[in-house]
């Protein structure tokens, strides 16, 4: 049976850069978030053989939560530069592994659409036959999976 693996996207970007000690690449460019995402990947990847991976990241543009109030993230920090200018190399890593990535204005990320872009690039899975699905969130502890 097909198995479909969602990363959360965004808690898989902070938990690496405070959680894995500042790297940098000879030039100066902070490397440590490619290298712990890098790493979690890679552990999924082998010890879990999916038959297809998605990292879930929240989109750039407003979602409905900024409509219902307008005060939605007002007092969240700002990314750390360090950390975004990370992002596009992570980017261009997930898709060298083979995995997807999207960005989704869902309220949760593990609610997105991922599972139905997964399906098209997969060719085998719609709305009304879901493949097992694993998650890599927050709510589990570090290195670990929740099966859903």
């Amino acid at each position: 049976m097909a198995s479909l693996y969602l990363i959360d996207g965004h808690n898989v970007l902070y938990r690496t850069f405070f959680g894995v000690p500042r790297l940098t690449a000879p030039d100066g460019t902070p490397t440590n978030v490619v290298l712990g995402v890098a790493r979690i990947l890679l552990k999924i990847l082998r010890e879990e053989r999916p038959d297809a991976v998605v990292a879930v990241f929240d989109s750039r543009e407003p979602t409905p939560r900024h409509a219902l109030y307008p005060d939605y993230k007002a007092n969240r920090l700002k990314i750390p530069e360090d950390l975004s200018s990370q992002i596009p190399v992570v980017d261009e890593m997930i898709a060298a592994l083979g995995c997807d990535a999207c960005r989704s204005r869902a309220p949760r990320r593990t609610t997105s659409s991922a599972p139905c872009r997964a399906a098209r690039r997969s060719g085998g899975w719609t709305w009304s036959s879901s493949p097992p699905t694993r998650t890599c969130t927050s709510s589990s502890p570090a290195g670990e999976v929740r099966t859903d």
